[in-house]
């Protein structure tokens, strides 16, 4: 990747740094100093004002884009070995770079358009013209659009969204060429739920394929007005505002596949079941059982590392005679990001009341970890008459009380000042870390992050939690990184605030050598919030509460039963 012109020699060696960062572990840490001493360097008072960043911040976006959001790394120039192709192309359509992928399947060559290399959308639409109205759009991430290739003769689908490149005068956009999913099992989902007729699940199924409008009313030798009309009422029983959330839809379904489906860690013991539930507007919501299905039910709200049950937990939960109903919050995992015209808290409530109804759960406790610690505040200020006491543990707290402190971890002051300064690069530091524990080789990484708790090394020390936690940061980023790194950057503002409407006992349970956030900071903010808040000290615990003390959290949440 080009560095940007005009960065300053701090930003070009910083860049140089990340670069590095991204293939070794001691590299990672040496990018995190000198962004800590990019930031330090700048008074805070003027960070608002700030335009030195703007040149770095272009570059986070582009690399997010690039092989973030994948899990990829750039490499010979290309976009990484993606597992579909990709290509950069300018406004006017013009190929600037293309994955290996992409050359040996779509033969797309870099120099020439998209159109010259065959590939056409709906009814032979200029590719400028499209993507300059993209470019107008910016509400959306990304455009899912069909298109078909000239040269086989087949429909692809195009998952398209804008870069504000390097060195670019006008927006780049990253194309990549999905593969449909396996259609047939998720449109029987999709009739048997919505109600589909034989006719408008054909055209669903066609539709999902890749088939364009006209393409299917030709097949089926109906005209185009009573095709479109009939795809209208597929998009109405389904609560899919969009041919793109229909698409979403779809996917999702097919992740999943809408029935429960076991889930095996590190030693091949069996562990949870994982569903999904339909909610309106398209939307569907993705949580885990685990423990013992008959048991007394405990909320579960996961944190990047994923649900964090091993075999040995469930074995727990079921001596216990406990049921952990994990959920994935709106945009992690398998579960849709709110409607456009839904708050994020108020969405999460609503799946959180369905989940209980659907389970037939009246009230119940609940355990948030980390950076679901806002979340939780909000979910239990809604639904005081569903959650009945919390336990937020390793939580996540606003920035005023780690200034000044003592943070052990490096990830955390990097990412805690990035928050303040610029989104991209907190998705960048966030993004390197995820495919650094991704490459690592067992516990390495986190092992690093966690060195200095005796405790959390110990808990790293059983090859079920690695796996556990490997396999669930894979599961909660199957979207990309953007809905933790939002929730990573919301949960260092101030909003203590929010505290006040808080009706529920929560119980906040905290390491002493939690690397991430500093026990003296904890304190400050339980004495600030005493009216709702209480806390209990882990004397021998660290960041990894869930792994290590385990036994004290269900204790804790069951306290009152």
């Amino acid at each position: 990747m080009k560095s940007p012109k005009g960065l300053s020699p701090k930003q070009a060696d910083l860049l140089h740094k990340h670069d590095l960062a991204m293939r070794n572990l001691d590299d990672y840490s040496a990018f995190l100093e000198a962004w800590q001493t990019l930031i330090d360097e700048n008074d805070t008072d003027e960070l608002p004002d700030l335009q030195g960043f703007a040149d770095f911040e272009r570059y986070a976006t582009y690399a997010v884009h690039s092989f973030l959001e994948t899990g990829h790394t750039l490499s010979g120039g290309d976009l990484g070995q993606h597992e579909c192709g990709a290509a950069l192309v300018t406004g006017e359509g013009m190929i600037k770079q293309v994955n290996a992928f992409a050359g040996r399947s779509q033969k797309l060559t870099p120099g020439r358009s998209l159109s010259n290399c065959g590939i056409m959308f709906e009814g032979d639409s200029a590719v400028g013209t499209l993507l300059q109205k993209m470019e107008k759009d910016r509400r959306s991430t990304f455009h899912l659009v069909q298109a078909e290739d000239r040269r086989s003769g087949t429909p692809v689908v195009l998952a398209i969204s804008r870069i504000d490149a390097d060195g670019e005068d006008a927006s780049l956009f990253l194309v990549l060429f999905i593969v449909p999913p396996d259609v047939q099992s998720t449109v029987a989902i999709m009739a048997n739920k919505f109600g589909f007729t034989s006719a408008e699940a054909e055209i669903a199924e066609a539709f999902l394929e890749g088939r364009a409008l006209r393409d299917i009313a030709t097949q089926r030798g109906r005209s185009y007005v009573t095709i479109r009309n009939q795809f209208q009422r597929i998009l109405e029983k389904s609560g899919c505002a969009s041919q793109t959330e229909l698409f979403r839809l779809s996917f999702s379904l097919f992740s999943l596949i809408g029935n429960p489906v076991e889930t095996r860690q590190g030693s091949g013991r069996k562990v949870s079941r994982t569903m999904t539930l339909p909610r309106p507007n398209g939307r569907v919501v993705e949580l885990t059982l685990s423990g013992d299905e008959a048991g007394r039910p405990i909320l579960n709200l996961p944190s990047l590392f994923g649900h964090g049950v091993t075999p040995e937990i469930e074995d727990l939960l079921r001596d216990r005679g406990v049921l952990f109903v994990s959920l994935m919050r709106p945009g992690f995992g398998g579960t849709s990001p709110p409607a456009q015209d839904q708050d994020l808290y108020s969405c999460l409530a609503g799946d959180v009341r369905a989940i209980l109804d659907s389970l037939e759960i009246p009230r119940c406790p609940c355990v948030a970890r980390a950076s679901a610690g806002r979340p939780f505040y909000n979910l239990a200020a809604q639904l005081p008459d569903r959650i009945d006491r919390g336990i937020v543990v390793n939580g996540l707290i606003p920035r005023e009380y780690i200034e000044g402190k003592s943070v052990v971890s490096k990830w955390t002051t990097a990412l805690m000042s990035a928050s303040i300064v610029s989104y991209p690069v907190a998705m960048l530091i966030l993004g390197t870390g995820n495919s650094l524990l991704t490459r690592s080789h067992g516990a390495s990484f986190l092992k690093r992050m966690y060195q200095n708790s005796e405790s959390d090394c110990a808990a790293l020390d059983d090859p079920d939690a690695v796996a556990c936690i490997r396999a669930g940061v894979h599961q909660v980023t199957q979207q990309g990184l953007g809905a933790g790194v939002q929730e990573m950057v919301d949960a260092f503002q101030n909003w203590s605030a929010e505290l006040r409407a808080l009706r529920t006992p929560v119980t906040v349970y905290h390491g002493v050598h939690d690397p991430n956030v500093p026990i003296a900071g904890v304190r400050e903010f339980v004495s600030d919030n005493a009216r709702c808040l209480t806390l209990v000290e882990e004397t021998e615990g660290g960041g990894l509460l869930n792994h290590s003390h385990t036994a004290r959290i269900i204790d804790l949440a069951l306290e009152d039963e």
